[in-house]
């Protein structure tokens, strides 16, 4: 019965399907917020937030349409590895958007 569920097109899949593309709505906000912050107030946490959250949207517009079968062309094969370095590359930007943070509240 469950299998039913969680196979394509199923019910659970499409659920999460439909999850993934929320979040990534809710990360185009926070990019656009992380802008505000950067143009608006002149914080560079701000910038950092924005590239953080622009990586992530990437990321996940990649897997998504990578693993719903949508994008499928060899010249646009991104590898793992490439994705692993941009994750990486945000994370590295969201610690130091918080130690901006951090140091401005002192």
């Amino acid at each position: 019965m469950f299998g039913i569920l969680k196979e394509e097109g199923g019910l659970i899949m499409n659920i999460v399907y439909s999850l993934h593309v929320v979040s990534i709505l809710l990360e185009a906000i926070a990019i656009i917020i992380g802008l505000l912050l950067a143009l608006k107030k002149g914080k560079l946490y701000g910038w950092l937030i924005s590239l953080t959250f622009i990586i992530y949207v990437f990321y996940d517009i990649s897997n998504f349409l990578i693993n719903t079968g949508i994008l499928y062309a060899p010249f646009m094969d991104i590898s793992k590895e490439f994705l692993y370095s941009l994750f990486f590359l945000a994370t590295l930007s969201i610690v130091w958007a918080v130690w901006e943070m951090y140091v401005e509240a002192k």
